[in-house]
């Protein structure tokens, strides 16, 4: 019976870590469990979040907490609503940001810049114009912390 315990609780443990494992491999740069994350690459997850955080900021027109994503000198320096609308070529007020996808998060060899590949699908309101929009947002690290470069990605 004893035997029989061991047996299962290794069988057990050993089915968590591959699920574990399954779901790393599933999600681009990891999964977060109940506070939690497993990821091969912390700094490409840590970019995946902000990436995130960023888009569903402008989605939501949320322009104060988009310009949280600089760091202080960018955040004084412009006007987030109008660089929106240089990037994506419609006006603040009439964009409507339908989905969003981060292709690729690419990392410099020091690791204290990043690149990241978005295609945004982007609709005009009050017209019928739906088009995706493939941009690039440049990061950089500062101590120890990811700052999306304002002038450089929009």
């Amino acid at each position: 019976m004893r035997k029989f315990l061991t047996v299962l609780i290794v069988v057990v443990v050993f089915a968590v870590l591959i699920g574990a494992v399954i779901l790393v491999a599933r999600s681009r740069y990891g999964v977060e469990v109940g506070g939690y994350y497993l990821t091969w690459s912390e700094d490409r997850y840590k970019l995946d979040r902000k990436m995130r955080g960023f888009l569903e900021a402008i989605q939501f027109k949320d322009f104060d907490k988009a310009a949280n994503y600089h760091d202080e000198q960018d955040r004084d320096k412009r006007n987030i609503a109008q660089l929106i609308e240089s990037k994506f070529l419609v006006k603040p007020e009439q964009l409507d940001l339908r989905a969003y996808q981060i292709k690729e998060i690419d990392l410099s060899e020091k690791g204290d810049r990043a690149r990241i590949l978005t295609v945004t699908t982007v609709h005009k309101l009050n017209t019928a114009e739906v088009r995706d929009v493939e941009a690039m947002f440049y990061w950089a690290k500062e101590n120890g912390t990811w700052y999306l470069k304002l002038e450089s990605s929009l």
